[in-house]
């Protein structure tokens, strides 16, 4: 991967890294949002079936921000946009695609099947 390639990836991971944060910030539903719907059993209901929702989520947001994070450190590695499984250079439109991966495409679809 030349520098213009590593440079351009690396805008691509810190341009998703702060629309993670963003969305990582939301704290969901609240205690007093709870509170207020006291009377309305299923309000309530509803908002605690989308607070289960939205913690699965925040769980997935938060693995994917450290896979950015460590992404940006394995690109200033020797290992930085080889595939992790076979050694093989990752096409630099495969990672501005999918920033979080480590593997070529038929690696990936090896470890699916």
């Amino acid at each position: 991967m030349d520098s213009q390639d590593q440079q351009q990836l690396r805008e691509k991971i810190h341009q998703r890294l702060t629309e993670l944060v963003q969305e990582h910030s939301d704290p969901g539903p609240t205690p007093e949002r709870l509170s207020d719907q006291q009377e309305d059993e299923d309000a309530r209901m509803d908002i605690l079936a989308q607070a289960s929702v939205d913690e699965a989520l925040q769980g997935h947001l938060a693995l994917e921000l450290r896979q950015l994070k460590a992404n940006l450190e394995w690109l200033d590695s020797d290992l930085g946009g080889l595939c992790s499984s076979c050694g093989e250079p990752i096409p630099i439109r495969r990672l501005l695609a999918v920033p979080t991966t480590r593997h070529c495409v038929e690696c990936s679809a090896q470890k699916e099947s």
